[in-house]
């Protein structure tokens, strides 16, 4: 940005040839440099709205420490019904435009004027209704003349209003151009309600003649769901989306001959939203135990929502009891059960076995116990950067994290355990981040770097290298940022450390099970941000910024036996999960925080998670994902 000196001797701003402040810009400049952006490359929105005029309005705009950010609505200019397009601009405190993002497309249409032709026909009839009208109070002031009914000059001035012409105002079916395509993603399907059509009550014009035309109908059809989607897997509890109506202005219905009413024809009725189905997986726990009856049979094991099944436990012994994703109100130990079809749900009937022979049992091994490393969390409100009011919320981190989001004007204090073998004489703790941080090791002091950093001077890291005994070691970790978006990593240079398995006198390296996440910037999941890692379970508040994210990880059912598991989601906003490839729990479009239980009867042996995110951008920075399970040796084993 150029200072240049004004007649009054005060400075103006100027910008340059190619449209950027150079300098530093103020929050007014970015605003309007984010219309005059958008206003030169129109091209951004595609080519139902590049070629058009849009007008645009500020609705939002917000400075950080870094950037500015600039929220703006657009839509086709002139009369325009529905609901406007929303885009996001991040703009640097130096005039460059650093993101650029559609947040909502345009839904709804342009109002068009009335033909001019059909308002010149209107014009003739009151030009010779008034005409009819002098020419009848000139007659009756005459005295040699007989007065003119009005009426009689009326009659003959209306075959000027003859709808002769009228063929011309048949609407032009829309070209295909004009068809909305929708972004494909995964993203919340707006199901659109239909508008109510205007019926347009026809005065009957005794005189008028509607010539019958035959009217095409419009092809604008908006299609409300996408077929594309590259990174989610259609799940069968989506609700079919319903096709509005496909023409903003009803058609004409002309009579088979002259007539001197014109009668359009009823609104074409909305199409009903079906009901969601959810699908019952019933099975006995053993084979040949029994078996399950099921009243009323589902089609493909799906049933419309609010359907009761009865299901009845055929045991060929005795029933013992039931287990799965049970109504409150059933009783597991009774062999019939009644269950609300309100969500997907497994049910699992056990059965007595028969007594079997006794053999004698094999001389056990030793005994061996699975320990992982991870933080639990309790966070806090700051006064000033000191950890001040408990918020009663808890989480957990892995025992090594990296580029972990801790919102603003916030901290917690976090405590874990590490093991060490005999021939690790020393280990060092890394930590980074912005802002303050604190590391006891066995209650010593060992990182203190919590002093705030000087504005603009970004990260900072810490080493300790310390000599620990062979054992187990406590760690005591206390965190606190100031600024949104902050981060913080933690890590050791012996990773074995973290997690191992004690076998009598022996101890060896176990595998844990972590989550491989990678960050996109929105629900769409199309533009990557970073990778990271998370624990097995985890209770995660995230910052006030709009993000997702795509983890992965696998977990392990030992034995020989089946088991069941419970998986517990807690999500604001949307979430997913995947089993084996398979959807379980969906409930992408969210809402506020919960939690959901889903079971699944598991085979012996690895099986792949699949846990899917999204939270929208709010300035208390509360979004939070959780998952956990309801037994954790799936979660670590030995090697």
């Amino acid at each position: 940005m150029v200072l240049v000196a004004n007649e009054g001797g005060e400075k103006e701003d100027k910008i340059d040839s190619v449209g950027e402040f150079e300098g530093y810009v103020s929050l007014d400049q970015a605003r309007d440099l984010a219309i005059q952006h958008a206003r030169q490359n129109t091209e951004f929105y595609g080519s139902v709205y590049a070629s058009g005029d849009l007008v645009w309005e500020v609705i939002g705009q917000l400075e950080t420490a870094d950037y500015y950010e600039v929220n703006l609505s657009y839509r086709p200019a002139g009369r325009f019904r529905g609901e406007s397009g929303i885009e996001k601009f991040t703009i640097g405190k130096t005039g460059e435009i650093e993101l650029r993002q559609i947040l909502y497309e345009p839904e709804g249409e342009a109002i068009k004027s009335p033909h001019p032709l059909l308002l010149g026909v209107v014009g003739l009839v009151m030009i010779a209704g008034i005409i009819g009208i002098v020419l009848a109070m000139d007659g009756f002031g005459s005295d040699d003349t007989t007065p003119v009914p009005v009426s009689a000059v009326v009659v003959s001035a209306t075959p000027i209003a003859t709808a002769t012409s009228m063929p011309t105002q048949t609407p032009n079916p829309v070209p295909p151009s004009a068809t909305l395509t929708p972004v494909p993603s995964p993203t919340r399907t707006r199901t659109p309600t239909p508008t109510s059509t205007p019926n347009p009550t026809a005065t009957p014009a005794p005189t008028v003649t509607q010539t019958p035309t035959s009217t095409a109908t419009p092809t604008n059809t908006l299609t409300a769901a996408s077929t594309a989607t590259p990174t989610r897997t259609a799940t069968p509890t989506t609700a079919p989306t319903a096709v509005p109506s496909p023409s903003p202005s009803p058609t004409t219905t002309p009579s088979p001959s002259p007539s001197p009413t014109r009668t359009p024809s009823p609104s074409p009725s909305p199409t009903t939203t079906p009901s969601p189905r959810y699908r019952l997986i019933s099975s006995v726990a053993a084979e040949g135990l029994g078996t399950i009856e099921v009243v009323p049979v589902g089609v493909d094991q799906r049933y419309e929502a609010g359907t009761v099944v009865v299901l009845t436990a055929r045991c060929v012994l005795d029933f013992v009891s039931w287990a799965g994703v049970m109504p409150a109100t059933a009783s597991p130990a009774s062999a019939t059960i009644a269950v609300t079809m309100d969500r997907d749900r497994t049910l699992i009937a056990s059965c007595a076995e028969p007594t079997a022979t006794p053999t004698p049992s094999p001389t056990p091994g030793p005994a061996f116990m699975l320990n992982t490393t991870q933080w639990e969390v309790e966070w806090f409100t700051l006064d000033q950067n000191k950890l001040s009011l408990p918020l009663n919320i808890t989480s957990f981190l892995p025992g090594a994290f990296s580029e972990y989001p801790v919102g603003q004007f916030i901290g917690f204090r976090a405590s874990a355990t590490i093991h060490t073998n005999p021939d690790a004489e020393r280990i060092a703790f890394d930590l980074s981040g912005k802002e303050g941080f604190l590391l006891w090791v066995d209650d010593q002091l060992v990182i203190d770097a919590w002093e705030p950093l000087t504005p603009g001077d970004g990260f900072r890291s810490e080493r300790a290298v310390v000599a620990l005994p062979s054992g187990t070691h406590r760690l005591d970790l206390e965190w606190y940022v100031l600024e949104a978006g902050a981060t913080a990593s933690f890590s050791v240079d012996e990773p074995h450390a973290l997690a191992w398995c004690e076998l009598e006198e022996s101890t060896r390296e176990a595998t844990r099970t972590l989550w491989d996440a990678q960050w996109y910037e929105s629900r769409e999941l199309i533009v990557p941000v970073r990778t990271d890692t998370f624990p097995a379970t985890f209770d995660m508040i995230l910052g006030d910024i709009t993000q997702a994210f795509v983890a992965k990880t696998e977990i392990n059912v030992s034995g020989t036996d089946e088991q069941f598991l419970e998986f517990q989601i807690g999500n604001d906003d949307g979430a997913m999960l995947l089993l084996d490839g398979q959807i379980i729990f969906d409930d992408w479009e969210g809402g506020p925080y919960g939690t959901t239980e889903v079971g699944a009867l598991l085979s012996p042996g690895n099986h792949s998670l699949e846990l899917r995110y999204w939270n929208q951008a709010t300035f208390l920075g509360n979004s939070r994902v959780s998952f956990d399970v309801s037994s954790s040796d799936v979660l670590v084993w030995c090697e």
